[in-house]
């Protein structure tokens, strides 16, 4: 038999509150005893808990290539175009 943690030992081994551990046996995915009104945890339930949450990356599929545009096409900064758009206002006058 594995030993047996209590609930503030799990919850500093996962890094979860004491009601997520809680609700996390509630459901039936973390195995644990109630003796003397005390939860225990068995380390090979908690390890089996966390093995079960292992989450597999994603296929990404292909590669796709990515498309640079040529120095003539790069938008300037929204700065830069606030002062290409003051410049052409001043060069147009006052607007009556």
């Amino acid at each position: 038999m594995s030993p047996l943690l209590t609930l503030p030992e799990v919850c500093a081994r996962v890094r979860l509150s004491p009601w997520a551990v809680r609700r996390a046996i509630g459901r039936g995915e973390l195995f644990a005893y109630k003796l003397a009104g005390r939860l225990r945890i068995p380390e090979e339930a908690l390890e089996d808990w966390l093995l079960a949450g292992i989450i597999e990356p994603a296929d990404p599929g292909p590669m796709q290539p990515v498309r640079r545009r040529e120095p003539s096409q790069q938008l300037a900064s929204f700065r830069a175009r606030l002062r290409k758009e003051s410049d052409v206002e001043r060069a147009q006058g006052p607007t009556l």
